[in-house]
């Protein structure tokens, strides 16, 4: 059984997140087409772990998207906590794609921009510098010719490091220590 999020995350930025527009799901990876990432909560070391399907109306009026904008599929909220030390915590931007991973890369561009509009000044500097921040494409199949010049781009223009799994599976455990660019 999961903990909830700390009654004292709901007034700050993060805990806008958990409102009414962005509600949990049950677990804490996503599956589709073949293709899972999943970040499974510590919980006797402080961690929690909520995962939010943001492609539904709900998050794109919450966020002022358009209903058609391309966003990514998932985010991963982490968070962890420590007593005496202020809480650590992780948002990670999630699209799972089978080829086309230039239309993944706007995808993920297109909701840190939501995130950042939003929550971006009440969250602080680390959050718009990407220092809180992850971009996760995963696929099964290999990157395209030339797409590591499409993977600096998105690092210039959103300051977050993407990160591409082509494996089909990803533990984004792996991914939260911050990148060293």
């Amino acid at each position: 059984m999961s903990r909830t999020l700390p009654s004292r995350l709901h007034p700050t930025p993060l805990g806008y997140l958990i409102g009414p527009a962005m509600q949990p799901v049950a677990t804490t990876s996503i599956r589709e087409a073949g293709k899972n990432a999943f970040l499974s909560p510590l919980q006797d070391q402080g961690e929690t772990v909520r995962l939010f399907r943001i492609e539904p109306e709900p998050f794109r009026h919450h966020f002022g998207l358009e209903p058609n904008a391309p966003i990514a599929d998932a985010l991963f909220l982490y968070l962890k906590e420590t007593e005496g030390a202020p809480a650590q915590w992780v948002v990670f931007v999630v699209e799972l794609k089978g080829k086309d991973h230039n239309h993944a890369l706007k995808q993920m561009q297109r909701t840190i921009q939501a995130l950042r509009d939003k929550l971006g000044s009440s969250l602080g500097r680390a959050f718009l510098a990407g220092e809180n921040l992850r971009a996760v494409l995963v696929s099964d199949r290999g990157s395209p010719a030339r797409f590591h010049e499409a993977l600096e781009d998105f690092r210039r223009q959103t300051r977050v490091t993407p990160y591409l799994c082509v494996s089909g599976r990803v533990d984004l455990r792996q991914y939260l220590a911050p990148s060293r660019r």
